[in-house]
């Protein structure tokens, strides 16, 4: 597990490195729901927060407006996730002003089932991501996801 975390954790940095937003986190589908993995350690949200939060409200993926499109295989950007009327009702549980959603793959070639997704949020502010930044990250991620077998 050591190493996957340390594959996860230079995933994270990567991210960071290029839009500079930490707090970001890696889950699994489950049995029609969120699992989480692991998340970017910072003084805003933090790991077991980040759990615990997750197991009390038992993200389902069903009828959740991020999570459809997700499962369909899109990369989601909300700037304003307060006000924007297809966020997803758990980010206010995690404080989230700002994200993009990526879905992660069983087969990256493929793209035809989705397992998981990494989510960079923002939470101390809105914070616009430009284009080329989310297509950076993307591309980051789909190398990631092509390389990773355990998820």
């Amino acid at each position: 597990m050591s190493e996957n975390l340390n594959r996860i954790n230079k995933l994270f940095n990567d991210l960071y490195n290029v839009v500079n937003i930490g707090d970001i986190n890696f889950h699994r589908f489950v049995e029609g729901s969120l699992d989480p993995i692991h998340i970017m350690e910072t003084d805003l949200m933090g790991a077991e927060r980040w759990k615990e939060t997750h197991r009390k409200l038992k993200v389902k993926i069903a009828g959740d407006p991020v999570l459809d499109s997700i499962v369909k295989g899109e990369t989601v950007y909300i700037y304003d996730v307060p006000n924007d009327p297809n966020s997803s009702p758990a980010f206010a549980s995690f404080g989230i002003k700002s994200l993009v959603v990526y879905p992660l793959f069983k087969d990256v070639d493929k793209k035809d089932e989705v397992i998981g997704l990494i989510c960079i949020p923002a939470l101390d502010k809105k914070t616009h991501i430009k284009q080329e930044d989310i297509e950076k990250c993307g591309k980051i991620i789909e190398d990631f996801n092509a390389t990773y077998d355990n998820i």
